[in-house]
C-alpha cells in the first residue's frame, strides 16, 4: 500500500513538473515576438538601474532626449509651467530602469512605459512604489511587447511613442514600427535613438565602448542588429511616417556628457510624425 502511494505521489510530481514546464514555455511563446532572448539577457546583471556605473552614459543621454522630446511636442514653444507635458500620454517601449518615463512623468505627461524583461519592470514598479509615489497617478510599467501591447484599446491612444536605444536589440525593426504606427494618434510623434550600421559605430560603439572602455557591457550589441539610418527613414516613409528631425549624437568618455553633433555616423536621433492618411472621394 505505501509502495502505491508513493508511486502515486512520484507520478503527480512529475505531472505538476510537466505542468510548469508547459507552462513557461507558453509564457516564453506569449512574449517572443520580435523578442532577442539571448540579448535581452544580458539586461538582467544591473541590480540597480540607477546607480550600476555601466549604465551612466545611457542615464547622461536624458540631457539630449528630455528636452528633445519636450520641444518637439510643445512645438519649440516657451515653457511657462512646471509641467509642461499635462495632458499628454506617451508610450515608452523598452522602458528598461524608467530613465526616459519617469523624468518625463515629473514633467506632467501620463507615461506607460513596457519592457519584455520582467526583471526590468519588477525594479521600476519597485521604485516607483518605493521612492516614486508621487508618480502614482500618472506612470505606470507593464511587461509586455510592443506587438502584444497592441490592441484595441490602445489603438491611436498615444501622443508620441518613444524608442530609445532599443531598435538596436530587436529581430523586426519594420513589424516594431509598425505597430509604433498603429498605437499613434494622427499627427503623433515617434522619437528614435539608435545606432548607426557603420564602421565607425562598430569601432566606437562596440570595440571601443564595449571592449577596450568598458563604458558599457560587453556583448550588448551586435553589429549585423545596428541600424541604418538610410534604411530606417527609407522604412519609415514607406510606413506612413514623416521623417521631421535627424540628430547625429556624440558622447565625450572623459566628460561622460553627450551633445549634438551634424555626424551621424555612430549613434543619432529621428523624430517621425505619423502622417495624416488623406481620404480620396470615388
Amino acid at each position: 500500500k505505501m509502495s502505491a502511494i508513493r508511486s502515486l505521489r512520484s507520478l503527480l510530481a512529475f505531472s505538476h513538473k510537466i505542468h510548469l514546464f508547459r507552462a513557461f514555455h507558453a509564457s516564453k511563446a506569449r512574449f517572443s515576438l520580435n523578442v532577442d532572448y539571448q540579448n535581452l539577457s544580458k539586461f538582467y546583471a544591473f541590480d540597480n538601474w540607477w546607480t550600476d556605473e555601466r549604465l551612466k552614459p545611457l542615464r547622461a543621454m536624458n540631457e539630449l532626449r528630455i528636452p528633445l522630446i519636450v520641444n518637439q511636442l510643445l512645438n519649440d514653444k516657451t515653457i511657462n509651467s512646471h509641467k509642461p507635458l499635462s495632458g499628454f500620454t506617451l508610450l515608452d517601449v523598452g522602458s528598461g530602469g524608467g530613465f526616459v518615463s519617469e523624468p518625463l512623468a515629473r514633467l506632467g505627461a501620463s507615461v506607460t512605459g513596457i519592457d519584455a524583461n520582467a526583471q526590468c519592470v519588477e525594479f521600476t514598479n519597485s521604485r516607483l512604489r518605493d521612492r516614486c509615489t508621487q508618480l502614482k497617478s500618472n506612470l505606470n510599467y507593464v511587461h509586455t511587447t510592443v506587438e502584444q501591447f497592441l490592441s484595441n484599446e490602445t489603438r491611436e491612444k498615444f501622443d508620441a511613442v518613444i524608442a530609445s536605444e532599443v531598435l538596436e536589440h530587436i529581430d523586426d525593426v519594420e513589424s516594431f514600427i509598425q505597430s509604433c504606427h498603429s498605437l499613434l494618434k494622427s499627427n503623433g510623434h515617434l522619437f528614435i535613438t539608435t545606432i548607426n550600421q557603420t564602421l565607425a559605430a562598430y569601432l566606437l560603439a562596440i570595440v571601443a565602448a564595449e571592449k577596450l572602455l568598458g563604458l558599457v557591457p560587453d556583448g550588448i550589441h551586435e553589429y549585423n542588429k545596428l541600424v541604418p539610418l538610410l534604411g530606417l527613414k527609407v522604412m519609415l516613409e514607406k510606413n506612413d511616417f514623416r521623417p521631421k528631425l535627424i540628430h547625429g549624437m556624440c558622447f565625450n568618455p572623459i566628460t561622460q556628457r553627450w551633445s549634438w553633433t551634424w555626424n551621424t555616423s555612430v549613434n543619432y536621433a529621428i523624430v517621425a510624425v505619423k502622417s495624416l492618411k488623406v481620404k480620396t472621394s470615388t
